[in-house]
């Protein structure tokens, strides 16, 4: 007997992904922290964090970290985050979401 599907809750159809990956977030924060060549310490004085979830973080071990913490980080790391909503272009009936990133 086969399984049924099961669909997650809020889960629509045409919406593959809706959120910013945590990936993308922590590309952005790896990218800061080797520009400024800046030690787990520093980043963990620089954020708030404590020194073993930077480490954690900095290995690409993001089970445990949101998307809004990693924003929260980006933000203590210096980055303005725009979040800009519009109506979607041209004949979708359902939106996109991108990252821009900006030097």
């Amino acid at each position: 007997m086969a399984k049924a599907k099961r669909r997650r809750r809020g889960a629509q159809p045409g919406v593959r992904h809706p959120f910013i990956s945590k990936e993308d977030l922590l590309a952005e924060i790896q990218s800061i922290v080797d520009k400024r060549d800046m030690s787990q310490v520093e980043v963990a004085d620089q954020t708030g964090e404590a020194r073993s979830q930077v480490s954690l973080l900095l290995n690409s071990k993001l089970r445990g970290f949101s998307t809004d913490r990693l924003a929260r980080i980006l933000l203590r790391l210096g980055r303005d985050i725009d979040i800009v909503i519009r109506p979607s272009r041209g004949t979708r009936r359902i939106g996109a979401v991108r990252l821009l990133r900006r030097s």
